[in-house]
């Protein structure tokens, strides 16, 4: 399923979204170090 052509369209685009929602950043901050960060900066 994760080949499917909309499936990776979805997933490229959601890791160019820029925007985040601080209040779940803060809680993944809780539960642990984030060692590596593939989204859109």
């Amino acid at each position: 399923m994760l080949a499917l052509p909309a499936m990776v369209e979805w997933y490229e685009a959601g890791l160019k979204e820029p925007w985040r929602d601080e209040p779940h950043e803060a809680e993944v901050r809780t539960a642990g170090q984030i060692t590596a960060d593939y989204r859109y900066s």
